[in-house]
This record gives C-alpha cells, structure tokens and sequence, in this order.
C-alpha cells in the first residue's frame, strides 16, 4: 500500500462514525467544543454554578481571552482592588501580594467573607455611594483595579482611575454594556484593549477590556509569554529563530 492510499484511508476512517460520514469541518467544530467544553471548563462551571477552568480552578467572569492573558503576568508584589467579590477574588489572592473585595449583595457577603486568606480583605457596602466610593477609604494606590460590581461602573470607573498606581491596569467587564465608560477611560490616556470571546457559565459572548497606563510593564509569571493557550498545540519552529 502506498503513503498516498495509507493517508486516504485514514482520513477516510477518521471521518466516518458508523455509516455516518463526517465531513472535516465537522470533525474539527466538534475539536472546538471539547475544548470549551472541557478544557476551558465551561460545562464544569456551568454545573457548578461558579467559574472553574478546566482543573476545577477558580477563575473570574470575564471572557476566556482575558483569563488566558491574565495568567501570564506576574502580580507577586501588586496590589488589587475588585469592585465585586466571587471566584475572581479567589483567582487574585492566589496570584496577588494583597487584594482587596468590596460587595454590596449582603447575603453573597455572609457567604464569602469567612473565606479570606492572609492577603486578602472582602468588605461590604451596601449604600451606592459607600460602594462606589470605597476605594477612596485607602490610602495607598493600586496597581490592578477591577471594576466588575452590582452598582454603577461609570463611578467606580472615575474613582478607579484616582487610585490607579503609575504602570497599572484596569479592567472593565461587559464592557460592550458600558461603552461610556470605556470611552471616559479611554479618554483619560490609557491604552483599550478589548477581548470578547465566551465567559464561564454564559451562553453568550462578552467583552472584558483592559484599560492600561502607557508606562505599563508587568513582567511575565513564567519563562515566556505567550503561553501555550488552553487546546493549543506545543510547537517551535527555526521560523521563531534569527538567521545568520
């Protein structure tokens, strides 16, 4: 049998379950929702009413694109602020030097705030105002401020950027729901960067955006960046080296 007939009769075979023949298009979408599926965790997330990756990890409600750019910085010596307080506060003090939740839900509140590690604070505001203006109780500057809250995000958008450390970032979720409040950050001379894509437990998708100051120099959590996403496949060509 020759390579040519061996490579056609293993597509053939692949392609075929039972009498059913499957084109490769197929094949491949059904590749795709194995991944989201299981890999990113999505139907672990969904069961469990609470987003998890694929290893049971807590992870935040922001897209999947996010989440993958998020893990591969380094945060050991930064300080977070999360207007919203859930997994992502569990994501953060996990990667985080101090982190810092405020929640305005009082019965999400008494579920969560016996749950603190040593480099973390959840605090609770119920008032619009003590919300939104509880990132101005600290003294000290952040260098990651989330802004993710049950309450308005234009103003906790305005007080973010008061208290955002030189070379930090901001993140907005759903922020294709709050355009205004991306243009007003958008204004203020940080740099957007949007990554819509599907979130943990959803059935849509969304966009998560990074807001970040122009002096912005996290360095990377690992030897390289990028990192193999998840349902990547592990590749290096001499295309990635110099010639000589």
């Amino acid at each position: 049998m020759s390579q040519a007939d061996i490579e056609a009769r293993f597509e053939k075979i692949k392609n075929t379950i039972g009498f059913l023949d499957i084109p490769d298009s197929w094949v491949f979408m059904l590749s795709c929702i194995k991944i989201l599926a299981k890999d990113y965790g999505f139907i672990a997330s969904k069961e469990q009413n609470k987003p998890c990756d694929g290893n049971g990890h807590a992870i935040p409600l922001y897209s999947y694109p996010m989440i993958e750019y998020l893990r591969q910085l380094d945060y050991t010596d930064k300080s977070v602020f999360e207007y919203g307080a859930g997994q992502s506060s569990i994501f953060w003090r996990e990667r985080a030097g101090y982190v810092v939740s405020v929640e305005n839900n009082p019965g999400w509140y008494d579920q969560i705030k016996d749950e603190t590690a040593t480099n973390q604070e959840i605090i609770f505001r119920k008032e619009q105002r003590a919300f939104i203006d509880s990132i101005l109780e600290y003294d000290n500057n952040f260098d990651v401020i989330i802004v993710d809250g049950a309450e308005n995000r234009y103003e906790c958008a305005v007080n973010a950027l008061k208290k955002l450390n030189s070379g930090g970032f901001i993140i907005l979720d759903n922020s294709d729901w709050y355009p205004k409040t991306a243009a007003y950050l958008r204004n203020n001379d940080l740099v957007q960067i949007d990554m819509s894509g599907f979130k943990p437990t959803n059935h849509h998708a969304s966009t998560t955006s990074l807001f970040l100051r122009r002096d912005f120099n996290f360095k990377p959590a690992g030897s390289r960046q990028p990192v193999k996403p998840v349902g990547g496949m592990d590749i290096h060509s001499d295309w990635d080296d110099r010639l000589y």
